[in-house]
């Protein structure tokens, strides 16, 4: 059983997984120890694995305990009992999981597959560092996914879910108003019926959403704030919410489907980062290097020719090494 609990004031640095996860989504946080908890998602793989698991997690509690037969379920239970437990311990999260999900995290994945009568169908696509690949669902969807990408399907009569554990994919999603499609990432909820969308799950805990064709729908990670983005659009969420509406960088996601690289005026480190993702060779500068700003279109195969027209251009040396496991 997995409970999350109360915020606490614990000291950061003696705080577990699910105390980081717990108060993130509190609306408690410092501004220093979500600073702090953003460099440990950086710095520490075991770390951003377990608050992604969490945050899975998060997404079953918040789609489970709107279910018909699990709301029946939890009425019809010992609801005074119930009562005792709660007036005996501290709240949970006031963000929306409430009594009835920490009862669906305890036993509503069972219940469900026991009396939905509904078996779902799951794929589990992965690729590897610089790997890409395009999978076609039996609806006729077809996904593209990213370099580093891990994605899980399940369809049943009443909806298509995919669960975008790491990386980016590109959804190309068949029109089904029955069956409406959903991507779930970093606790948050991408809805739609049929269009053409990407969506990059980051390793610094935000995910961007960019719409192509169609229309979809946000909901962020703690349901509070839902938006509508039209082709063009896109939007960015973390745990703390949902940001601002802005422009979506289709060249870029053009550009990776066709084994290329692309930026407009970007700040160096985010030029590399972008190239590191395709490669288990990283490139880096020296620290004192100050912010410069490049533009240029190379292939993902050849990065010697990228590295070769920024240190012509701006007379600094761009460095390569293997990646650590925290990369």
């Amino acid at each position: 059983m997995i409970t999350v609990s109360a915020t606490d004031n614990s000291p950061t640095d003696q705080m577990t997984s699910p105390d980081w996860f717990s108060r993130v989504l509190s609306d408690q946080t410092a501004p220093e120890d979500l600073a702090r908890y953003e460099q440990r998602l950086k710095d520490d793989s075991t770390f951003r694995d377990e608050q992604g698991k969490l945050m899975n997690l998060w997404d079953t509690a918040r789609l489970l305990k709107d279910d018909p037969d699990i709301q029946d379920e939890i009425a019809s239970t010992r609801v005074t009992q119930l009562a005792g437990w709660r007036s005996r311990r501290q709240p949970l999260l006031q963000t929306g999981l409430g009594l009835a999900a920490a009862v669906v995290l305890a036993w509503g994945a069972l219940f469900y597959s026991q009396h939905s009568g509904v078996d779902p169908a799951t794929y589990h696509y992965r690729t590897a560092v610089g790997q890409q690949q395009t999978v076609t669902l039996p609806d006729d969807s077809r996904i593209t996914l990213n370099t580093g990408t891990e994605l899980r399907i399940e369809y049943s009569d009443t909806l298509r879910r995919a669960e975008l554990m790491a990386g980016e994919a590109t959804f190309d999603v068949t029109s089904n108003t029955a069956q409406p499609f959903e991507v779930h990432a970093s606790g948050g909820v991408t809805r739609v019926l049929g269009t053409l969308f990407n969506v990059e799950r980051r390793d610094n805990g935000t995910t961007r959403v960019s719409v192509m064709e169609g229309k979809v729908q946000v909901h962020s990670p703690d349901s509070a704030t839902t938006v509508q983005l039209v082709p063009g659009q896109a939007v960015e969420y973390d745990l703390k919410g949902l940001g601002t509406i802005t422009a979506a960088d289709q060249d870029r996601i053009t550009a990776w489907h066709k084994g290329r690289i692309e930026f407009h005026n970007w700040p160096l480190a985010d030029i590399l980062r972008e190239y590191n993702r395709y490669s288990a060779e990283k490139m880096y500068v020296d620290p004192g290097v100050k912010d410069i700003y490049f533009s240029g279109s190379f292939t993902l195969e050849n990065k010697d020719e990228l590295i070769k027209a920024i240190e012509n251009a701006f007379n600094i040396q761009i460095h390569t090494a293997p990646a650590t496991p925290s990369s």
